[in-house]
């Protein structure tokens, strides 16, 4: 929503922050879609990092590599035959989660009972 405020105009600031996300998402989309992909093997080291869990004292002998004889994690993706990497949450990831947000709520209501 475009209102005038004194000698000139302004926007109203969730319609202004919506519009800043929607301009980041198109431009992400637009350069992602005119830009080299990244190599295949690039990737799957890359995300083959981010699914192993780290053990108490691994070595690691070169960065961005997986220690010696530690194999990656297999990939669990909701799309399995597709290139999006949008990984299935644990039930461990999914508890955490559900817990941070009780707790959050827990801090609101806290809140909400000290000041009323």
């Amino acid at each position: 929503m475009v209102r005038t405020a004194g000698e000139g105009w302004t926007v109203w600031l969730p319609w202004q922050m919506l519009s800043y996300i929607i301009t980041g998402f198109a431009v992400g989309i637009v350069v992602s879609l005119f830009t080299k992909p990244v190599a295949a093997e690039k990737l799957e080291r890359f995300y083959g990092l981010l699914r192993t869990r780290v053990r108490q004292g691994e070595v690691i002998e070169e960065p961005c590599t997986l220690p010696a004889g530690v194999e990656a994690a297999p990939r669990r993706v909701f799309f399995p035959s597709s290139q999006w990497e949008i990984p299935m949450p644990t039930w461990r990831a999914m508890s955490g989660f559900l817990i941070g947000w009780l707790l959050v709520g827990a801090i609101i209501g806290g809140v909400w009972l000290w000041v009323s």
